[in-house]
């Protein structure tokens, strides 16, 4: 909290004063918290109706907040943008750039901003944090800002009005930076500036921009795709001026050279000597080679074997290939050899349309991981992390989990007909590389699909090199596609469903009934094809994606639709439909590689491929670059935040869905709480959860911690803080000033694992059992709490109030009796523990029916009271007579289980909550003398029920030294025994038992007050709505209007 504290002052500080004032004004009027943090603020306006409000846009981490005050009327509005469903920037006659913004079902319209391109973009980014947030299960709201901009020097840079606003824009560009360039996810971008590259392969000087980061240095050219370069700062060996080249005139040049022997110019640089400066400074900067383990044997932690880095598979299980096949392959490796010698070879070669032309015709298998490497960027990642997958590999060895598990299920899954795969070298190779991924990224784990990929990049790279290709597959190039739910292919799902709809609507209109594109594009996607194309046309397309990234499946997949458009739209059916997609796939070969049974057998024979019209994979490649070339990965980006969205709202709806149906298998719940209760009451904890992790508040379970084999409802968890809110909120017995105690009693019922938490279902329970159920099951409620006993050293508040009538009774259980269950509570929260060696807590299923929990096949013996006749009433003898008395009969009822009997501390405790629980109340003094009566006549009846077990004690011991028994013994006994209304005879025993719940309850009853109190079933809409305005005072997804004060 110190370094948090240490952080806000420093953000705070470099801020401008304007900034600071509408920083205060923001937190005041929406009731923020500090940790809230405003990142910018706009004058705009919002529409309601057909009248625009004139105010002000304020927007923060976690909500998009407007508040308007004109001609007396306030609007407040706040929409928190995990809520957001969609945003939407439209240009209309009247007004151009309306931004819109929709939640919770409902439209928000925005207008007339000064800086229109600036709010929106702002807005998409914010929605977006939000939205990777919930779907890698991290922290929500959890928004780390980098404190090194604070010190950074920079030239020219303008000042923006906040620094998280500079923060936010510093990591969106260095983002797009990492992405252009293929560099490692923790790359931040210092700087740009405009210069030239000398390119010696044609002599000319060419025009771009320099990215200067904390390893790299990168040029792109200004035209597209023309040139681009990267050289790590590790390789750099010298920076220098250079005014002569003995070339082309070279103005404010400087030269870079590397341990390489390449040589770099750069000119027409504005400042020159801060660029060097900087250079420097990053070299400076940059850690000492501390790379020892750099051998290709890893000791296994017993320390008695020696396994070796396996170099690529293929070189080991060589396939034989055809003459013609061998002369196309090595015409292909000359090609290459001379682009390595014209543009340079490694990652700082001179990349232009030149490789990516190679790349298209096929990559020879002698160059193909190298390739993959240096192309993904996984080359990076491997040189500045020497070392790491040896790490990986020991940390990993003989680990014990379910990823382990379900590696070593899908081992053999793996090119099963491949010889690779079928020898213990290869098996080995990929079960270290899956479990050291594992190890390394615990929130992926494992995935299926990470297999079959995986088999693959071990064929053409070391075991080492498939490591790095699987972190830049997984991590980068193809984000959140292997995580438990996929949540990445299924917006990419939705992206190409989008491109369809816009290149191929006809086809789209035929094939949108049937959920096709859904069915089809999960396995593309996820396998790169590997799975539904013959191998050795896959691993062309492979080499393609590794160069171009994820657009190249989307260009292909949308060729492949394309080319059976015709086809498809004569089809019936969703099955006619497949077929089709399935014969063109399994026909796709590649002439220029040999093609064996073992790649091939999961699409059939290759006899019956070749009876079936054949495409050629380099034709449908060629195909895909020249109609949907056009694609790039700034389109892609921008239609997978659309459908994002989307996805993330419809599974967090599914969520939703499925803890309203794990809770609802509960018959309690179901029988008491309709479906749209059940649905507000989850929006509401849910709500608060996220608002905990918003400002830093979360306890130590949440959602994301959630263990899958546990019920839906497992997943939203409350502790006594949130919990004790809540009920102070909606029960009608907190007002006295002993309300957090008896909060933390019934807590501590619910709390049945003693974690110190409670999930939804049991609070939906306890909401239940004080709207719904019964009044004998309140009374149950109140009684059983009472049972538990709690530890700590003082009960604040714990006096008896007195009534008029029966002080002297009230003072004299007070002092008969030592309390036993004191609380202690501080001011932020109530901390108690079981008294250990004592009775195992009361369970809440011990409280409701047992027709709701498991039926009993040995009822327990308790009573029923219902009002009758005085014939058949059992009586209070020793209450005093009372004119608000009713008649009551005690019938055996095996619904309920019978609670164990209380002792004289614990009704003391029970006594004392029932005067808290009417403590202001407008019949306080009635209320008193009520319980006062009841509670009395409970202690006289209890003292003399300890009195006759003392008696029948004395008896039956002197019974046991005579061969007869006294007459009068045994009638006293008799006299015990026939009080049933204490119990069971065993419960009422030496152990200390004072009253059972039967005997309270009756008494209890005796009281028409009470027992209207008691019976009386407050609205669950009212006290939603309570439960609601507490969340609008704290913020939330609310509008609404006040009049000036």
């Amino acid at each position: 909290m110190a370094t948090n504290s240490s952080a806000a002052s420093t953000i705070q500080n470099v801020d401008s004063r304007g900034f600071q004032i509408a920083s205060r004004k923001f937190h005041h009027l929406f009731a923020m918290p500090e940790e809230e943090k405003l990142v910018n603020y706009y004058s705009c306006n919002l529409w309601r109706g057909k009248v625009p409000r004139q105010g002000t846009m304020f927007l923060s981490i976690n909500h998009c907040s407007f508040y308007s005050h004109l001609f007396g009327t306030k609007i407040k509005l706040t929409i928190k943008w995990t809520d957001v469903q969609h945003i939407e920037k439209k240009n209309t006659v009247l007004f151009p750039d309306t931004i819109i913004i929709s939640a919770n079902d409902e439209a928000y319209n925005f207008s007339m901003f000064l800086k229109p391109s600036e709010t929106y973009r702002l807005i998409q980014q914010l929605a977006n944090i939000a939205m990777k947030s919930l779907m890698t299960d991290e922290k929500v709201g959890s928004y780390q800002a980098d404190l090194d901009l604070v010190v950074k020097t920079s030239k020219n840079a303008p000042r923006k009005v906040s620094f998280l606003k500079r923060d936010l824009d510093a990591k969106q560009i260095s983002e797009a930076y990492r992405m252009a360039f293929r560099l490692p996810v923790q790359e931040k971008l210092d700087g740009t500036l405009p210069c030239m590259l000398w390119t010696p392969y044609n002599k000319q000087h060419v025009w771009g921009k320099l990215f200067l980061s904390t390893n790299y240095i990168c040029f792109g050219s200004r035209t597209p795709q023309s040139v681009s370069l990267i050289i790590p700062m590790r390789d750099i060996l010298l920076s220098e001026k250079v005014d002569n080249h003995g070339g082309p005139p070279c103005v404010n040049a400087i030269l870079i050279s590397t341990r390489k022997k390449s040589n770099f110019l750069f000119s027409y640089i504005d400042d020159r000597d801060f660029l060097i400066q900087k250079i420097s400074e990053m070299l400076e900067k940059l850690p000492e080679d501390k790379s020892t383990n750099t051998s290709s044997s890893v000791s296994k932690p017993d320390g008695d074997n020696v396994f070796e880095i396996q170099r690529p598979l293929n070189e080991l299980f060589a396939m034989p290939k055809e003459p013609e096949v061998q002369a196309k392959e090595a015409v292909r490796e000359n090609l290459w050899d001379l682009y390595f010698s014209d543009y340079g070879r490694g990652v700082s070669t001179y990349r232009t349309p030149k490789a990516r032309e190679l790349v298209v015709k096929g990559i020879p298998d002698k160059y193909r991981g190298e390739l993959w490497m240096l192309y993904s960027g996984a080359i990076n990642e491997l040189e500045s992390n020497q070392g790491y997958f040896q790490q990986m590999v020991e940390a990993s060895t003989g680990r014990k989990c379910v990823a382990s598990d379900e590696i070593e299920r899908d081992l053999h899954r793996s090119l099963p007909e491949h010889p690779a795969f079928q020898s213990p070298v290869g098996i080995n190779s990929l079960r270290r590389v899956l479990n050291a991924y594992a190890y390394r990224n615990p929130s992926i784990g494992y995935c299926q699909a990470m297999n079959i990929v995986t088999s693959v990049l071990l064929l053409f790279a070391s075991e080492e090199e498939a490591f790095w290709l699987l972190v830049a597959l997984c991590e980068r190039l193809l984000p959140d596609y292997y995580n438990t739910k996929v949540i990445g292919a299924l917006v990419d799902q939705g992206v190409l469903e989008e491109l369809v709809k816009t290149h191929l609507p006809q086809l789209y209109q035929k094939l949108e009934p049937y959920g096709i594109l859904n069915m089809i594009s999960l396995s593309w996607f996820l396998t790169i094809f590997l799975s539904v194309i013959p191998f050795e046309s896959a691993i062309h397309i492979m080499d393609c994606f590794f160069y171009d990234g994820a657009k190249v499946v989307f260009q292909i997949a949308l060729s492949i639709l394309e080319s059976n458009q015709e086809a498809l739209l004569k089809c019936k059916d969703d099955g006619e439909a497949m077929t089709v997609l399935t014969g063109f796939l399994e026909n796709i070969t590649n002439h220029d590689a040999s093609s064996h049974l073992a790649h091939s057998v999961t699409y059939g024979p290759v006899s019956k491929r070749f009876n079936q019209k054949v495409t050629e994979i380099n034709e449908l490649i060629n195909d895909s670059y020249t109609k949907y070339g056009f694609l790039t990965t700034a389109m892609i980006e921008k239609f997978r935040f659309d459908r994002r969205i989307k996805v993330v709202q419809t599974l967090e709806d599914n969520n939703m869905r499925s803890v309203i149906r794990s809770v609802q298998s509960n018959p309690f719940v179901n029988h008491y709480l309709k479906s749209e209760e059940i649905q507000n009451l989850y929006a509401i904890v849910k709500e608060e959860q996220l608002r905990q992790q918003y400002w830093g508040r979360a306890t130590s379970q949440s959602s994301s911690t959630w263990d899958p084999s546990k019920p839906f409802y497992d997943m939203y968890k409350l502790d006594f803080d949130q919990f004790k809110g809540y009920f102070h909120q909606i029960s009608s017995w907190t007002d006295g000033d002993n309300a957090e105690t008896l909060a933390l009693r019934v807590f501590k019922i619910l709390d049945e694992d003693g974690d110190g938490f409670i999930n939804f279902l049991q609070f939906l329970i306890i909401i239940a059992i004080m709207f719904k159920s019964d009044v004998e099951v309140r009374l149950k409620l109140l009684y059983a709490c009472h049972l538990i006993p709690l530890l700590d050293t003082e009960n604040p508040n714990g006096s008896l109030p007195e009534s008029e009538s029966d002080v002297e009774e009230a003072e004299e259980a007070t002092e008969a009796t030592e309390y036993f269950g004191k609380l202690s509570c501080s001011s932020s929260s109530c901390s108690a523990e079981l008294l250990p060696g004592n009775d195992p807590p009361i369970k809440i299923s011990e409280i409701i029916p047992s027709r709701f929990v498991v039926p009993s096949s040995s009822p327990s013996k308790s009573f029923e009271i219902v009002s009758g006749p005085s014939s058949t009433t059992s009586t209070l003898a020793s209450s005093p007579p009372s004119s608000s008395s009713v008649n009551v009969t005690l019938h055996p009822c095996h619904e309920y289980k019978a609670l164990p009997p209380m002792k004289q501390d614990q009704f003391v405790e029970l006594w004392k909550t029932l005067y808290d629980i009417f403590s202001g109340s407008t019949e306080e003094q009635r209320m008193y003398h009520c319980v006062a009566s009841v509670c009395t006549t409970l202690f006289k009846i209890g003292e003399l029920a300890y009195q006759l077990r003392e008696q029948n004690q004395e008896e039956g011991q002197a019974a046991s030294k005579s061969p007869t028994s006294d007459s009068k013994s045994v009638e006293s006994f008799d006299i015990v025994s026939q009080a049933s209304i204490f119990g069971d005879e065993h419960h009422i025993n030496a152990e200390g038992g004072f009253i059972t719940f039967e005997l309270f309850q009756a008494a209890l009853f005796i009281e028409e007050a009470l027992v209207n109190f008691f019976e009386r079933k407050p609205k669950l809409n009212e006290a939603l709505q309570k439960l609601r305005n507490r969340r609008f005072d704290r913020t939330s997804s609310f509008i609404g209007n006040a009049k000036a004060d």
